[in-house]
This record gives structure tokens, sequence and C-alpha cells, in this order.
């Protein structure tokens, strides 16, 4: 089993447990199929099974809805993990608890019920529909809607860049429902396959390529009344409040595949030799190497203080959305100059460095874009825009 290069040493015993066990799975089982599976572009679902049987899935939930019990930062320490192996499986594995989070803040008894242990027992897949092709940080302009009938909501509109849409067996979809007040949106949850609702061609990607990721259109797909989760109206709220984990896992996810790429990059300047020593040996590939495990440290630990206080009664909404901004801009720089050590061969597909690289491209995007955390982080300090007058 090959082992990080940085243990990283942690005081907390949940982290070190967690850590304990999923890195033997993720060097043993993982690493066999991530270059199978990035070449194929396609999921490979048992690896769902394989993470609710390890109680992966289920860390940080109830253990009376069949979770693993302990708090989400070892949820966050079991992505960083998978992360390191391969960012596109662990993009789709680790979408579904985010989603059992969301049910389990909003849900009614039946729906917590129904949905929760399901998905993190690994038996139901789940996915997130929000974005759209003209909404997407601006989640207020969605276009999808929701009316009332005799037979229950009915959902017409369109969702693009939809992880696990593919392969879901439920999906949680964000609608406007002009008919319970203006700009009012609200949250569905719907069963897949389901009538009226199609999933569009797979999309081709840079990066995360074992994610499968597709547009979905809804075409008068009838929900019966009680598949709204929550309130008419607290759509917004509530992915809102899961974007906090949401954003803390995809900052966990930065750090491993920072983690992942640095491991690499070690590996392979101690063994490549140039002017008759290793690359290793040289001052400069040293220091930049050495200045990349100091951040990923650095953004480990916000990452880890963000996850501590989620589900503690604190919203955390600062820190989660600090830890996605330092982590993924972390990623992104750290991936870059793990590429640039191996020189030449960094841009073949042979060394997993390119690898890491394309999927950093999306840790700034996915859950919320660096601008939008920032501005999130400003109002959060008491920072907003002021009407009035603007500058020349």
């Amino acid at each position: 089993m090959k082992r990080s290069v940085w243990p990283v040493p942690d005081s907390d015993v949940e982290v070190r447990d967690v850590r304990g066990l999923m890195r033997p799975y993720a060097e043993e089982q993982l690493r066999a199929i991530a270059d199978r599976a990035e070449v194929d572009g396609k999921f490979p679902r048992h690896v769902v099974d394989d993470l609710a049987k390890l109680g992966a899935l289920g860390l940080g939930f109830p253990t009376d809805l069949g979770g693993s019990g302990g708090s989400y930062l070892g949820l966050c320490v079991a992505v960083e993990e998978v992360y390191r192996i391969s960012p596109g499986i662990a993009a789709s594995a680790f979408m579904s608890p985010l989603i059992a989070y969301d049910i389990l803040q909003f849900g009614s008894t039946e729906q917590r019920e129904r949905y929760v242990p399901a998905i993190l027992d690994g038996t139901a897949v789940a996915a997130l529909a929000v974005t759209e092709p003209d909404a997407g940080s601006d989640v207020a302009a969605l276009r999808t809607t929701a009316r009332r009938t005799a037979a229950g909501w009915v959902l017409n509109g369109q969702k693009m860049y939809i992880t696990n849409a593919g392969i879901a067996d439920l999906m949680l979809v964000l609608a406007q429902t002009p008919d319970e007040g203006p700009r009012s949106i609200s949250a569905f949850v719907v069963d897949m396959p389901a009538a009226g609702v199609t999933v569009d061609a797979k999309l081709d990607k840079l990066g995360w390529r074992a994610s499968e990721t597709n547009g979905v259109t809804l075409d008068g797909c009838v929900v019966p009344e009680d598949a709204m989760l929550g309130s008419p109206g607290s759509g917004f709220t509530l992915v809102m409040t899961g974007f906090n984990l949401e954003r803390a896992t995809l900052a966990a996810g930065s750090v491993g595949l920072a983690q992942g790429a640095l491991d690499d990059a070690i590996d392979y300047t101690v063994t490549r030799t140039q002017f008759g020593r290793p690359l290793a040996s040289f001052q400069a590939v040293r220091h930049s190497l050495a200045s990349a495990a100091a951040e990923i440290e650095a953004a480990r630990q916000l990452t880890y203080y963000a996850a501590r206080l989620i589900g503690t009664g604190d919203d955390g909404i600062a820190a989660a959305s600090m830890a996605k901004l330092v982590a993924s801009n972390m990623c992104q720089d750290v991936a870059r100059r793990c590429l640039q050590v191996h020189g030449g061969a960094g841009f073949m597909k042979e060394f997993r460095a390119e690898r890491y690289y394309r999927d950093s491209m999306i840790m700034t995007i996915g859950g919320g874009t660096s601008e939008i955390q920032a501005e999130i982080i400003g109002r959060q300090l008491g920072l907003r825009e002021q009407p009035g007058k603007q500058p020349k």
C-alpha cells in the first residue's frame, strides 16, 4: 500500500480512525479501478456499496436513521481520502450524503425514514438538480416551475450539469412555485426513473471524468403532494443550508486532490534523475514541493475547523466559504506545480499529474464559485454594496 508522504498527525480520535479506515480501501481497491473509470468516463456504481459497508456515507448522521454517528468532520476526512485517489469517483460517491443531509434537516418524519437510510446504506444514489442553462450562481433566476394540481405537483423545466443524473434513484429538484407567492422557490424529491423526466446525453467534461454529468429535462413530471421537501417557498433556505456541508466536503476534496498530486510528484522526483542526480535533490524542486505541503496542511486545518462547526448549532457559513475559497485556490496552484516538476511527462496521460491538474479546475467552480465565496464572506463581515454614486 502506498502511503501518503505527509501522514498528517491529528489529536482528534475521529480523524485518525476514519483515515485509518479509508486509506487502505482507497489504496488497495480504488487505485486499482480509478484509471479504468477515468478512461471509460463511467462511475463504478459498486463504490457506493463499498463506502456504505465501510460506514463512510453515514458519517455524521444519526444511527437511528442508518448513520454511523460521529461528526461531519469524519465525513470530510473520508471525502479527502477518496479524492486523493480519484476526484471523479469521489464527486459522484459523496453527492448522495449531501442530499441525505438536506432531507435530514428539512424533511418530514416520513421522508427522513424513507430516504435517509436508503442513501446511507448504498441502496439509493441521489442527485441535486439546481443549476439551469441560465441559472448557476444566481439561484433566484431559476425557470423550472412546479404547479399544484389535483394530481400533485407538476414540474416543468430544464436542468444542466447535474452530477449523478444518469444513475440517480432520487433527485432533489429546485423549482419556482409561483402560485405560492412571488419569487417562491421550493424543493421536491423526485423518485427516479420518473415519467416526464428525461436524462439527456452524458456531458463530455475536462475533468471529473469518472463522475457522470448530464442535463435533465422535466416535461409534465407529476409528483405527489408530499414530494415537497420542507414548506412552500423554503427551497432557497434549504439549498443554502445544504451548501455549508457541500462546501466543507469540496474543501476537503480540494485538500485530498492536492495531497494526491503532491504524493505522486514526490514519488516522481525521488526516482527521476537529471544531470546524474534525482530531481528531488535540486533546491528549486524541494522548495516548491515543501511549500505545497505547507499550503495543503494550512487548507486542511481550515477545512477541519469548518467541518467541526457544521452540525454543532453553529451554521458555519463564513467558515465553510473560507475553507472552500482557500482550499480550492490552493488545489489548483499545487496541482499546477506538481505537474511542472514532472516536466514533459506531466503533460502525458501516462502520469496522473495531468489528471489532477484537469480535475482541480472544477474545484473553484462547483458548489459556488470562488467569487461567490468571497461575496458570502464579505457579507458575513458586514460588507455590503451600498446604493449611491459609483466611482468614475
